[in-house]
């Protein structure tokens, strides 16, 4: 909150780095954890419009590859 695209961008990205830097037991295997984001920031929409949006921009990235920040 009360940071623009670039940022939010950035500190996802670290988000998603230190996600998967961790070293995670799963049933007896180590596994890697991989995170994808949808990011808007759009001050003229409403709150369900921006949901939307990042849901949309979620599954983008979750069909290109996953482990990224779509904005």
């Amino acid at each position: 909150e009360n940071v623009d695209l670039t940022e939010a961008r950035k500190q996802l990205e670290l988000l998603m780095d230190k996600i998967h830097e961790l070293d995670t037991l799963y049933e007896g295997q180590h596994v890697k954890v991989n995170m994808t984001f949808g990011l808007i920031c759009d001050p003229d929409k409403d709150i369900h419009a921006l949901l939307k949006e990042a849901d949309e921009k979620l599954y983008i990235g979750k069909t290109n590859g996953r482990n990224q920040v779509v904005s």
